[in-house]
Order: C-alpha cells, then structure tokens, then sequence
C-alpha cells in the first residue's frame, strides 16, 4: 500500500505535536534558583602514613552557606567509620581541611572514600545546595 505525502503528514501530525518541548516546571525553577544560591564541596588532597595509620587531609569549601559546619559533619560520619585524631581549621593556604587517620590499607582507602561521599552528601542535603 503506498501513501501519498500529504497523507503521511497528516497521519503524523498527532504524534509530532506530541513531541513538542514541554514548559519547564515551577517546582524545577526552584530547585535551580536553591541550587544557584550555594555550593559546597570537598575533596581529598593529601595522604601520609604515620604511627602504623594513614593520615588522610581532606579540603572543603562552600559559597554561600557556613563552611565550618562541616567539621561536625565530617567528624559524625568519621567517628562511625572508625576514623580516629580527627582535626579541623582553616588554614591560611589552603582554606578549611581536616585531618583524620584512617587503618592502613585497602580497608582504610574505603572507610575514608566512603566517609568522604558520606559526609559531602549529609552537608550538600542538610544546606540544599549544590555540588561542583
């Protein structure tokens, strides 16, 4: 059976206007102007070993929202990981960072990373705020 232009047209027509951009939503505008307001994030900069562990620095900064929140963030989730000689403060060069200890090895990379994403994601839900 062949069809003639017109009628293809005509028999898509439906389901091309159905394929039209949709209006963004209010409820996603907002999310978007919450998240323009604020942004935090971490990251971990340095690892050394030290009394038979290792020592573990990790860099953590915000804009618009309080930074020094997060050491109290950082410390619950360390403390539940078995982090230990957790220390927090702003350094002049560096911004805020926090050192922890952490058992040597493959078991300390993972309670430290998982710490890490952990206590990014508490900071970045309990603030509303972005990440990047």
């Amino acid at each position: 059976m062949k069809f003639n232009l017109s009628t293809l047209l005509l028999l898509s027509a439906p389901f091309l206007c159905a394929a039209a951009p949709v209006a963004e939503s209010a409820a996603s505008n907002a999310l978007d102007a919450r998240q323009d307001r604020c942004v935090v994030n971490n990251a971990h900069i340095d690892t050394w070993h030290e009394s038979g562990l290792q020592r573990r620095r990790t860099a953590f900064s915000s804009h618009l929202t309080d930074t020094g929140a997060y050491c109290n963030i950082f410390h619950t989730h360390a403390v539940g990981n078995y982090g230990s000689n957790i220390q927090c403060w702003n350094d002049a060069n560096m911004g805020w960072v926090v050192d922890s200890s952490w058992m040597l090895g493959a078991g300390g990379d993972a309670q430290y990373f998982m710490t890490l994403e952990s206590s990014r994601e508490q900071w970045q839900t309990s603030t509303g705020c972005a990440t990047g």
